[in-house]
């Protein structure tokens, strides 16, 4: 069912199927069925390959001591470019993952100010968005780690 190699997306001949598109990602992978039509690529859902530029947006889920309390309301943090706005963020999860998202929280997380000697600088700003998804849904590869690293749910 997944494909264990890693990259950002490539065409699959160890498959079953003719024609995968493996989708890869930091903390997903993911299988995705094609089919050219004049050259073009079109996925399962009737999306562009030019959507694929979502994967891109995402940079990496966030793993602390609060991203971890959420985990087990079925809230899940990443960090996105500063640049995406909510609704491409929702509408990207759902097609990829194949859940449904009932909230998105965003806040933007300011860049740090550096200095060496006389120049100064500064990291990039960048925003995080903590994911909601209804009861019953789950992103399968952070399900894993939440099973491997034992979250159990205080019952007192």
């Amino acid at each position: 069912m997944f494909n264990t190699s890693i990259g950002i997306g490539f065409v699959s001949m160890e498959s079953h199927h003719p024609y995968q598109f493996v989708m890869c990602y930091v903390w997903y992978i993911h299988i995705i069925s094609i089919e050219t039509v004049r050259g073009r690529i079109l996925i399962e859902t009737g999306t562009h390959r030019e959507e694929n530029r979502f994967m891109d947006k995402i940079k990496y889920a966030v793993f602390t001591e609060k991203t971890v309390r959420l985990l087990r309301k079925n809230q899940y943090t990443s960090n996105v470019e500063s640049k995406s706005t909510r609704t491409e963020i929702k509408r990207w999860v759902e097609l990829f993952f194949g859940v449904k998202v009932i909230a998105m929280n965003s806040h933007r997380i300011p860049g740090k100010s550096r200095r060496r000697r006389p120049l100064r600088g500064h990291k990039m700003h960048y925003k995080r968005m903590i994911i909601t998804l209804q009861a019953g849904y789950s992103i399968p590869s952070i399900s894993l780690e939440r099973k491997e690293m034992n979250f159990t749910q205080n019952t007192s």
